[in-house]
Parts: C-alpha cells; sequence; structure tokens
C-alpha cells in the first residue's frame, strides 16, 4: 500500500526513556573478520554468496491500437487495453543485500533494523536504518517493525523490510550489546569528541550515562554510553544518528589500521559469541577483503528512512509512518537500490493510516 501524504512532521519528545541506539555492528565485524582473514591466511577461501534472483514483478501496461494503413486517420481502431505483465529486474553484478539486526536484551524484538547494500563491483557501502517503531502493512495488531521477529523471526523480518525497500535482503546478521563493547575493548578504545555534555539515569535499566562534552578515550562502556545516548541533543534521534555514525567511522579507520596478531583469538571468540548470520566464513572473507578498498569518507552512505513518529493508529500511539516519495529517493540515490532500473512506489509496500 503506498500514500503520499507527507506533510506532516513531528519528532518524538527528548524526554521519552532512551533506547538502544546499536551502531553498524555489521560492518565492525566483517572488519574483524578482515584483520582474522588477513593474518590467517583465508583469502584463499574467501567466496562470495549467491544473489538471489529478481523476484517478478506484476505490471500493468497499456497498449495502444495498431495502425492500420487502409482506415483514414481520424477513425478510431479502437480503445486502449490494459494488460498485466510479468516483469523482472536487472540485478547489478556483484551487489549484495543484507539485513542487520540489533537485538533487544531479553523481550525477543529487535531495536535496531538495517537494510545494508554492498556494492562490491562500485565499492560501496549503502546502509538505511528502519526506525523500530515503523508503521508496516501486517495482520498482527501491533503493526511495529521491531515486532517482527517475535512473530516469525528472521524470515519475517526479511519478507517486511524487502516489502517496504522494493528489493529482496538477501542475507542476515544479527548481534549485540556485548559484542559491540568487546570489540571497542579489543582494539584499546577509541578517541572521539563527545558533541555534547550527556547525562541521564534510568534505574529501571541500570542505565547510566555521563560523558562530559570534548575529545576523550572511549572504552567498550562509555562507548555503549555514548550511542545509547538521545534525550540531550536538539534534535532528538537525528542528532543521536549521527554521533553514532561520526563513532562508527572513527573506530573501522582503527579497525583497518590496527596490526596487533596477539588479538587474533579474541576477534574470533567475540564474532563466534555476539553474532548470528546465514554468511559462512569464506563469505565473511570475501566481504571483509572487498571491504579494504573501500574509502571511509566517501565508499559509505548512511540514511535513515523518513517520516513521522507521533502516529496513532487504532489506539496505538507513538508509529513511525513513513513518507513514500522520499523513502523511494533514498532507496535510488544512496546506492541501496540493487537494480540497474530505479524502482517505483509500485514496487514498494509502504503503509499509511487511512
Amino acid at each position: 500500500m503506498t500514500g503520499t501524504r507527507e506533510s506532516r512532521s513531528a519528532k518524538r519528545p527528548p524526554s521519552m526513556a532512551v533506547r538502544i541506539g546499536k551502531v553498524l555492528y555489521w560492518i565492525l565485524f566483517v572488519l574483524s573478520a578482515i584483520v582474522v582473514g588477513c593474518y590467517i591466511g583465508l583469502k584463499s577461501w574467501a567466496k562470495p554468496p549467491k544473489p538471489k534472483p529478481p523476484e517478478p514483478t506484476q505490471v500493468m501496461v497499456t497498449i495502444q491500437p495498431t495502425d492500420n494503413p487502409d482506415t483514414k486517420e481520424d477513425e478510431s481502431q479502437g480503445e486502449p487495453t490494459t494488460v498485466s505483465v510479468v516483469a523482472t529486474k536487472t540485478r547489478k553484478k556483484d551487489c549484495y543485500t543484507f539485513l542487520v539486526m540489533g537485538m533487544d536484551d531479553g523481550n525477543g524484538n529487535t531495536d535496531t533494523i538495517m537494510a545494508v547494500t554492498f556494492d562490491v563491483k562500485g565499492k560501496h557501502v549503502s546502509v538505511i536504518s528502519i526506525p523500530r517503531d515503523t508503521l508496516v502493512d501486517v495482520p498482527r495488531t501491533i503493526k511495529k517493525i521491531n515486532a517482527a521477529y517475535s512473530t516469525g523471526g528472521i524470515e519475517e523480518v526479511q519478507k517486511e523490510v524487502s516489502g517496504i525497500l522494493g528489493f529482496p535482503v538477501d542475507h542476515y546478521i544479527t548481534v549485540n550489546l556485548r559484542g559491540f563493547k568487546a570489540l571497542v575493548d579489543a582494539v584499546g578504545g577509541v578517541d572521539f569528541e563527545v558533541p555534547i555534555n550527556m547525562n541521564y539515569d534510568d534505574p529501571t535499566q541500570n542505565l547510566h550515562i555521563h560523558l562530559s562534552k570534548g575529545m576523550q578515550h572511549l572504552d567498550g562502556e562509555k562507548a555503549l554510553q555514548l550511542v545509547r545516548f538521545r534525550s540531550g541533543y536538539a534534535n532528538a534521534d537525528i542528532g543521536r544518528i549521527e554521533t553514532q555514525q561520526k563513532f562508527l567511522k572513527a573506530l573501522a579507520k582503527k579497525l583497518i589500521s590496527w596490526d596487533s596478531v596477539t588479538k587474533i583469538n579474541q576477534f574470533v571468540d567475540i564474532f563466534a559469541k555476539n553474532v548470528k548470520t546465514d554468511l559462512d566464513v569464506g563469505n565473511l572473507a570475501y566481504f571483509g577483503l572487498a571491504a579494504l578498498d573501500l574509502d571511509m569518507s566517501t565508499g559509505i552512505s548512511m540514511n535513515t528512512l523518513p517520516g513521522n513518529g507521533l502516529v496513532t493508529y487504532k489506539g496505538i500511539p507513538y508509529y513511525y509512518e513513513l513518507y513514500p516519495r522520499q523513502v523511494l529517493d533514498i532507496i535510488n540515490q544512496s546506492g541501496a537500490n540493487p537494480y540497474t532500473e530505479d524502482l517505483t512506489l509500485e514496487d514498494t509496500n509502504i503503509f499509511q493510516v487511512p
């Protein structure tokens, strides 16, 4: 279901309880695989996964009447006919899509959902964050996308994300908070410019954030506080996402330049304990080695699907209703679209309140 009602814009009040804001873990763990792969000889094992073929779609085509040279120019040859035909799109070569999920601690929902497109040939990674409260076209009572996992597992999340974006999400990676914290500690922490003073306490979550503005060295615990904090930004979640993206790049840069072979076993242990994926070791080595060619300043684009987070539907508040045309622009212009042809609104299934 598509719509064009996009004039509303609002943000959830900053006073709302802090939600866990995990950064783009999959890239970090793939970069971990780079280090491991380079040192223990996985380059010879590296192999790309086989991309899924484009799914056929129904397209309505209007056929004009055929001209007949034996009739007068102004004589009608019948009315145009609209028919339904099956069409497929052309997949870009060496272009792969992933569903990346950060898991809530214990409640069965996903707190972070991202769609990642890795154009290996084009040397570009597109990351699209899908807000956890995104309104989706499903029969369940709670129509927030973060409830998809507890309803139908990874397959259901893949189905709902693919419906929104208009293209299949080939593979999945799930990670947890412990993995992020352990990874930061494994590289010895990261020097980072904290943009604002961060102070927040929520005893119910055992969450305590206290960071001062300015350059400082962040270990795993402090880095976790940084990416979880949102209530003090003037632009709420947008400010938090910007900080997360900057920290991600700082951490990724350190991972790429890191040359301490004494920590290889630690990397393997972190990966094994905190990551679930349908990619095998050879696939991870392939993507890890391909990531070495990425320009960290221009080779990664990060976007969040635009929408209104203050929508109430059937008495349930705080749905995040997407803006279809703006979503489509991001998909086609950010490199997320794995096809050679642009996607259209008809390819997507973006639900809006009637």
